[in-house]
């Protein structure tokens, strides 16, 4: 990719992010690196057990518990 002359140079915007994504993989510990459980993105478990399963609570989280709350309602409600 050439931009501006410069035969590596990246866009503005991705900048920070390769350089996040090349300081975790060299320096980071990637045993705490886990897929969301809902939206599939990456993050760091930064919990004291290591047992966080979503990216963010407010998002993936409230959402997959409400699923589970649904299923288990329907479940009791066709028996």
């Amino acid at each position: 990719m050439v931009l501006a002359g410069r035969p590596h140079a990246r866009p503005g915007p991705l900048r920070p992010v390769v350089h996040a994504a090349v300081q975790l993989l060299t320096t980071g510990a990637l045993d705490r690196i886990k897929r969301c459980g809902g939206c599939r993105f990456l993050f760091s478990d930064e919990s004291k057990n290591r047992s966080r399963r979503w990216c963010s609570m407010d998002d993936c989280g409230t959402a997959e518990k409400s699923r589970r709350y649904v299923a288990v309602r329907r479940a009791r409600t066709t028996r």
